[in-house]
């Protein structure tokens, strides 16, 4: 287990560790592997913007909220994107899961970066009812985050809150 892969609208976001620091590239046609890889085709999305800014800790709440309203079944996983400003707290694995209760694993087998305020994309799965399968085990959501530019950064989310006027996208119930 070494690296995050991320893909939005056909792009590949690869995130492995060299030097002690995260290395972050974009590909059309990667010729790596992943361990887990979970895959929605969205064909229409719904997009709802964020007034008020949502604080780290509240975001699956907020898209709860949002999915009901917009007649998503909660029990199927369903994939939700957020864009705008965030702020952010994540990880990139190298070696285990530094979440893995298994024994060996350890925090130094991933490395960590924060960023605040910067505008990027949070990809990720809301499933209710797959916490240990398709989430860690003590959360409903699992997100990556993709940041462009000059210095590109994506990578697991372990903590993530968002600026107010982000734009919360979800499948449309009737796509």
């Amino acid at each position: 287990m070494a690296g995050e892969v991320t893909v939005l609208d056909g792009t590949v976001w690869l995130a492995r560790v060299e030097a002690d620091a995260v290395r972050t590239e974009s590909t059309r046609s990667p010729s790596d592997s992943a361990t887990l890889l979970t895959l929605f085709y969205v064909p229409d999305w719904r997009a709802i913007t964020l007034d008020e800014p949502v604080e780290a800790g509240r975001l699956p709440g907020v898209i709860r909220s949002f999915a009901r309203l917009a007649g998503l079944d909660k029990g199927a996983p369903f994939p939700f994107i957020v864009r705008g400003p965030l702020s952010v707290k994540g990880h990139v694995i190298n070696g285990s899961c530094p979440m893995s209760v298994l024994p060996g694993g350890s925090k130094q087998d991933a490395i960590g970066f924060a960023s605040n305020n910067r505008v990027g994309t949070a990809v990720g799965v809301y499933a209710e009812n797959g916490t240990g399968v398709i989430t860690h085990h003590d959360c409903v959501i699992h997100v990556h985050v993709i940041f462009e530019g000059p210095a590109p950064l994506s990578g697991h989310l372990d903590s993530i809150a968002v600026g107010a006027g982000a734009e919360l996208l979800l499948p449309s119930a009737s796509g």
